[in-house]
């Protein structure tokens, strides 16, 4: 079973230390990685689904 838990994370560019360039480039990784995530989590909750019909 999952926690549940979210977090809402914001890449911002307050003191010049990334580029205008990196900081687009970890906002794509971003978003691609939240798609897999959410793959992944209706994976795991179709197969806890499962498991659990499976124990009744």
């Amino acid at each position: 079973m999952t926690s549940g838990l979210r977090c809402k994370i914001t890449i911002t560019c307050d003191k010049a230390r990334l580029s205008n360039v990196e900081t687009k480039r970890m906002i794509k990784d971003e978003e691609k990685y939240n798609f897999e995530d959410d793959e992944n989590r209706k994976k795991v909750e179709a197969k806890e689904a499962l498991l659990f019909k499976s124990y009744i």
